[in-house]
C-alpha cells in the first residue's frame, strides 16, 4: 500500500488538474485492483488451508507455528 501510494505521489499531475491523464488513472485503478486481489487471495488461503498458511506462505514454504504459553 504505502508502495502505490508512493508511486501515485511521484507521477501525479504538478498542476493539481481535476482531470489527470487517463495513463494515471488507469495505473491508479490498476495497482488498487491488484492489491484488493492479493488481500482477497492471502484471506481466503488462510482461511481454508489445513495449517492457516497464506500465500505468501505458500510461496516462502514456511508455516505457522503456535507456541502454548
Amino acid at each position: 500500500m504505502i508502495i502505490a501510494a508512493t508511486i501515485a505521489t511521484i507521477f501525479a499531475p504538478e498542476d493539481g488538474a481535476a482531470n489527470p491523464p487517463q495513463w494515471y488513472t488507469f495505473t491508479i485503478i490498476a495497482m488498487g485492483i491488484t492489491m484488493l486481489l492479493w488481500h482477497l487471495l492471502e484471506i481466503v488461503t488462510m482461511l481454508f488451508s489445513a495449517k492457516n498458511r497464506a500465500f505468501h506462505d505458500f510461496i516462502a514454504g514456511t508455516v505457522v507455528v503456535r507456541i502454548q504459553h
